[in-house]
């Protein structure tokens, strides 16, 4: 377990930064950060980053390398996936595949609801030094919160959640030490009776062959008083329960992992709307963009994004907006980047995969004219 004893080996090989600075740093901390607004299903996430200028860039250099060189060598539950090395959102729900009842819970505010007193509790047992401790909570904190928006805060909430990671396995252990007589009958040749839990950030997902949650919410009872007794808080509205199948972020969880139809709905009118409709084949309508000479082209522009605009697209249940060419490129290469996650999970052979692959090749082909439009019109 890695630790920090000295005061000068946090300044020269942790941080790689002189004493002033560091002091600079924290002294000025508040003016240090910008914050915007993002949706999210039930309000508004509030994101903070470093502002754009010298002092900006020297807390991002100081939070990278404290991240690099000592945060993510820290010790993390096995549950944990989210903002793991080699872990993803697949392996979050991975070994779920195949079971037959699942919950899902999701934490309220699940950042800020690290408490500095729990943030200084942990880096007891891994920063013996205080002032090198004091250093770290200041660095990675912003008005005593673990603020959304910097690369510390994924790394430290696992950290932090371990204690409650570790008391949520062991109790889903006891529970099958002291089922298991019942279940004996039920089971498959070889098969225990297990329930699995996983964590991605603030997502918690269980499931079982045997054991039914709807039927036994003591079980989710006793899950929110651990959360409770550790700060944290259940979102109501987002737990679900399910048998045989489950549905998350868009993925459909049964014997396999799959895509959800709603999910791709979005993307399918995109892309129908940019298709050429007179080729049989899937080819991008070029009449539809303006010429980078075209008097009229800002109109011509900005009545196709109106009109893109209001296909009634939903990110939880918010509309969405497309105002700029540049937003709805990366709008594509967001589900670009998700399609492939999911593609990574199958064996290429399945017909589903094949439909992804498709979609990943049309979605290829309207992204390829958006940029290039786009970059006519920048050079323009």
């Amino acid at each position: 377990m890695m630790k920090i004893y000295d005061y000068q080996y946090f300044l020269n090989v942790i941080v790689k930064s002189r004493q002033e600075n560091i002091e600079s740093l924290i002294r000025n901390r508040d003016s240090l950060y910008e914050s915007f607004e993002i949706p999210k299903k039930n309000g508004m996430r509030e994101i903070h980053t470093p502002v754009k200028n010298d002092e900006g860039k020297k807390l991002v250099w100081v939070q990278k390398n404290l991240y690099q060189n000592f945060l993510c060598k820290l010790p993390v539950a096995t549950p944990a996936h989210g903002f793991v090395k080699g872990k993803n959102y697949q392996t979050f729900l991975g070994p779920h595949l195949g079971k037959s009842f699942f919950m899902r819970l999701d934490i309220e505010n699940f950042f800020p609801s690290f408490s500095l007193e729990l943030l200084d509790t942990v880096l007891q047992e891994h920063i013996e030094n205080d002032l090198a401790r004091f250093d770290v909570i200041q660095l990675c904190t912003l008005h005593d919160k673990l603020p959304q928006g910097i690369c510390t805060s994924p790394v430290l909430s696992n950290v932090l959640f371990r204690r409650v990671d570790q008391r949520i396995l062991k109790y889903c252990q006891t529970i099958e030490e002291g089922r298991r007589q019942n279940y004996d009958s039920e089971l498959k040749q070889g098969e225990r009776m297990v329930i699995c839990y996983t964590r991605y950030a603030d997502d918690l997902l269980f499931s079982s062959n045997c054991f039914d949650f709807e039927e036994n919410l003591n079980f989710l009872r006793m899950i929110r008083r651990i959360l409770k007794e550790n700060g944290f808080l259940i979102n109501k509205q987002k737990t679900v329960m399910g048998r045989e199948k489950v549905v998350l972020n868009g993925y459909v969880l049964d014997n396999k992992l799959h895509l959800s139809r709603k999910k791709l709905q979005n993307i399918r009118r995109i892309l129908y709307f940019f298709r050429d409709k007179s080729s049989e084949q899937y080819r991008i309508d070029r009449n539809l963009f303006p010429s980078p000479t075209a008097p009229d082209r800002e109109n011509v522009l900005k009545k196709i994004l109106q009109d893109l605009s209001s296909l009634d697209l939903q990110n939880h249940s918010e509309k969405i907006i497309f105002d700029s060419v540049a937003k709805l490129i990366q709008y594509l290469c967001g589900y670009r980047s998700w399609l492939i996650a999911v593609l990574q999970t199958g064996d290429g052979k399945d017909s589903v995969d094949k439909k992804i692959r498709r979609f990943l090749e049309h979605i290829e082909l309207l992204l390829k004219e958006l940029e290039k439009y786009e970059s006519k019109t920048i050079e323009e």
